[in-house]
Formats: structure tokens, sequence, C-alpha cells
């Protein structure tokens, strides 16, 4: 069983992404692997959706409720880079909950890490 495997047979509801980092990566590897059409949309993080002047967490917080609201989800995730840490959120319609992690900058390596480190926290997120 791969990790997006893995992450589909864990969610119990369906999804959108809101993905600053990636480039949809992340939506298209979790869309391959998704048997149980969970997994919705996906939007790339653009001042066209919300306005990214805000404080931090709530660009965070404003991205993951529109992607949901946008795809008609149970769940949006937001996956955005600040400073070379990483913020995965996931909101629910009431609660919205923050992982953070530290990425190197390295754009050899930036985009495959991030996508298994977002798929492992995501993964873990679900098991809770």
């Amino acid at each position: 069983v791969s990790i997006e495997e893995s992450v589909i047979n864990s969610a119990k509801q369906n999804f959108a992404i809101y993905d600053g980092v990636t480039n949809g990566a992340l939506f298209t590897r979790l869309k391959n692997a998704d048997s149980k059409n969970l997994v919705k949309g996906m939007l790339p993080h653009s001042n066209q959706f919300i306005d990214i002047t805000c404080e931090f967490n709530t660009v965070l917080f404003n991205a993951a409720q529109y992607v949901r609201d946008f795809f008609q989800t149970d769940l949006g995730i937001v996956l955005l880079i600040k400073d070379n840490f990483e913020y995965l959120g996931i909101y629910d319609g009431n609660n919205f909950d923050i992982e953070t992690f530290k990425m190197s900058q390295s754009r050899n390596l930036l985009r495959s890490r991030s996508q298994n480190y977002a798929m492992i926290r995501l993964l873990n997120w679900l098991n809770k």
C-alpha cells in the first residue's frame, strides 16, 4: 500500500487542497490513488482567492475555509510555506488544526520532500 493509498483509506470525509508549495503535485498524487472519490479539487495559492496580506495564521485559515467552501467539501486542507517552515492546515467547518514542519530550501529537494512530509502529516492527522 502506498502512502497515497493510506491517506485515502484513512480519510472518512471528502476534501479539497489549497496548495502554495507543491504546484498541485500533492493533489495529483492523492487524486491518482483516490478510489473513494474523496479528493474534490485543488486551488493554487493566489491573492485572487484570498487576502494574502493579513496575519499568516489568518491567511492559513482563510485559505482552508475558501477551498472547502469553493469545492463544497467536508474538509479544507491548506499547504503554505513561510520562513522555511511549511504549514499544513485542516479545517472541518468547526475546528482548524495547523501542523508545522521545517523544510530545506534546496530547490531539488523541496518539491518531493514537501509532498512526502505533507502526506505523512495528513495521514497522522486523519488517524487521530
